[in-house]
């Protein structure tokens, strides 16, 4: 396998670049063209590999579906990334620019780099090796989409049409972090999140406060009021049955020192570490407020409709359709019979526990101990993963999260870059993370079967 790599070291990275170069933003229709031509690069490095690769579409972005059966005795492994990546502004901010890759340091630099593209890309590269020296022990099929950094709007209806297609025995993605660089790390916990606007509508125009300001009221003070009602001068949501649910785990509390240049804005909810708040307990924050009059220079203006982005990040116990639900007859209740209010759920996905002891987790635990010479870390983060809880929802699969990214590699920021030594330690990972799923799984199903046998025949 290593000698595999090496042999193609340079071509593999040539490839990548090729990747990186194209501007597949999710968020900017402007880029939907580069989107479809993201997908089809994937499918064409698909189809060169031997890989059975084909589009679907759930109304988005496309899905890229690939499919490698090798044996119908053997355990299949579905694996899902995403293809699309962030909109590059601030460009400025680049010291080169975002869609034309660049190396140093030991580093490619480009948008999308860490974020999911290389991760991706490893994945293939994985399997290429694999089938080059026929050492494939799992059936594998492939889910890239192109819409996960807009929440993957059309991802959970695809998923629901396509369940016989895309069943499976383990879940793999690689779109996280490591501890450091040569300290391998898996989730074991995410979060939820529920993401709603709030829009309140006043008169049906933007109206002069000098002549009707004390007579008309006015929607951005009622939404301003409004907000400053959803949480507590000490960080307690408010919204009436928010905390049902929800049990008081008992939890590791490590230590977590914020960013010094950030300590002295440190606030949450009392009775909680830091670590326990970014990670076990839910939260609710406000994004951003539009409506009205921002430009420069004063403008009086009463406006008629504004606007508000917030969103809730969920824990064990929760349900996002059930938080919604509560948001919403709460926000009604808070508005006055002046106004219209409407809330409109933007993302919705509920918190995952994964288990660490199955067959897949242990295997993962082996491969990433072998490549990188130290075991594991298990790690909760307060971060949400939409594809995690659609899989497990509807196809009953926990994942495997085991990603080589670092914190340091700047998603979604100016300068975003990916290691290349964990860009071939991540093909080294896979493949052996697959081979070796292969192999304890078809042990467990020897021992089922043997056990079965002689119960049976007791």
């Amino acid at each position: 396998m290593k000698e595999y790599i090496e042999i193609h070291r340079e071509r593999f990275l040539e490839e990548l670049k090729d990747f990186l170069r194209i501007p597949s933003v999710s968020a900017n229709p402007a880029y939907s063209d580069d989107i479809y031509k993201a997908s089809k690069f994937l499918i064409s490095a698909m189809e060169e590999m031997g890989i059975q690769a084909e589009e679907f579409s759930a109304g988005g972005h496309p899905i890229v579906y690939g499919n490698i059966h090798v044996n119908d005795e053997l355990p299949t492994v579905l694996i899902y990334g995403h293809y699309d990546v962030q909109p590059a502004d601030p460009i400025e901010l680049w010291d080169t620019p975002p869609f034309e890759p660049t190396i140093r340091d030991g580093k490619i630099y480009a948008r999308g780099a860490c974020d999911d593209k290389a991760q991706v890309y490893l994945v293939l590269k994985a399997l290429e090796t694999m089938l080059a020296d026929n050492s494939l022990e799992c059936n594998i099929k492939l889910m890239f989409e192109g819409e996960e950094e807009v929440g993957s709007c059309t991802l959970e209806s695809f998923i629901c049409s396509h369940k016989s297609m895309l069943s499976a025995d383990a879940f793999l993605i690689c779109d996280t972090f490591m501890e450091s660089e040569n300290q391998p790390a898996m989730i074991n916990s995410l979060r939820g999140i529920c993401y709603a606007e709030i829009t309140v509508s006043g008169a049906p125009e933007d109206l002069h406060s000098g002549m009707l300001g004390g007579v008309i009221i006015n929607p951005l003070t009622v939404l301003c009021s409004m907000l400053g009602k959803l949480k507590s001068e000490d960080h307690q949501i408010l919204i009436p049955g928010f905390y049902d649910g929800i049990s008081n785990v008992e939890d590791d509390d490590l230590d977590f020192v914020v960013d010094a240049d950030l300590a002295s804005f440190q606030a949450g909810e009392s009775g909680f570490s830091a670590y326990k708040r970014m990670t076990i307990r839910p939260t609710l924050d406000v994004h951003g407020v539009s409506g009205g009059y921002s430009g420069e220079g004063p403008k009086t203006v009463i406006p008629s409709k504004v606007s508000a982005k917030v969103s809730m990040r969920l824990v064990e116990g929760q349900d996002e359709k059930i938080v919604f639900s509560q948001l919403e007859n709460y926000i009604n209740l808070l508005a006055p019979k002046e106004v219209a209010v409407q809330l409109k759920k933007m993302a919705g996905s509920n918190a995952v526990q994964t288990k660490i002891d199955s067959i897949a987790c242990q295997s993962a635990d082996y491969a990433l101990e072998t490549v990188f010479g130290n075991k594991p870390v298990y790690q909760k983060i307060g971060g949400t993963i939409p594809v995690v809880s659609m899989v497990k929802q509807h196809l009953n699969l926990d994942p495997i999260l085991m990603g080589f990214g670092l914190d340091s590699d700047n998603i979604h920021g100016p300068n975003e870059h990916f290691h290349i030594s964990n860009f071939f330690r991540g093909i080294e990972t896979v493949s052996l993370f697959i081979k070796t799923y292969g192999q304890n799984k078809k042990k467990d199903i020897q021992a089922n079967h043997l056990t079965y046998n002689l119960n049976t025949q007791l």
